[in-house]
């Protein structure tokens, strides 16, 4: 940048702006006609869209953030990550049968148990470092 004017609320905007044409594109593959409608209280499927979506978006932060060793990238993520899992949790998981449900309890606690570990494992191998 010239002048030494900071790139970090750049990089801030540039992942908001991702963030929001992501759910752009699943409002506007859920939407009919030709206006585009946010219904996050639409059917089960555009619910799980977006609760998929967003959680792919915040482990792909959360990815750029250990590769480039940035704190701020890593807790966006799992501020992102945490209300993924409270939308599942408090909003999606009671639409499912009782199998699915069961099973999707065991999905997201593996999925978490193994996201720790690798968290975890790539900080030892840094020193400890954060």
């Amino acid at each position: 940048m010239e002048r030494g004017f900071p790139a970090r609320p750049l990089n801030a905007l540039g992942v908001a702006l991702l963030f929001l044409l992501m759910n752009i594109e699943i409002a506007d593959f859920f939407s009919t006609g030709e206006a585009l409608a946010f219904n996050l209280q639409g059917s089960l499927s555009q619910d799980l869209a977006y609760t998929l979506g967003w959680g792919g978006f915040g482990l792909a932060l959360l990815l750029v953030g250990l590769s480039k060793e940035s704190a701020a990238a890593r807790w966006a993520s799992f501020a992102l990550l945490g209300v993924t899992i409270g939308k599942l949790f408090l909003h999606d998981v009671w639409r499912l049968t009782l199998l699915y449900r069961a099973a999707a309890f065991v999905g997201l606690a593996i999925v978490l148990i193994l996201g720790s570990f690798l968290y975890q494992r790539h900080f030892q191998s840094r020193g400890g470092r954060s």
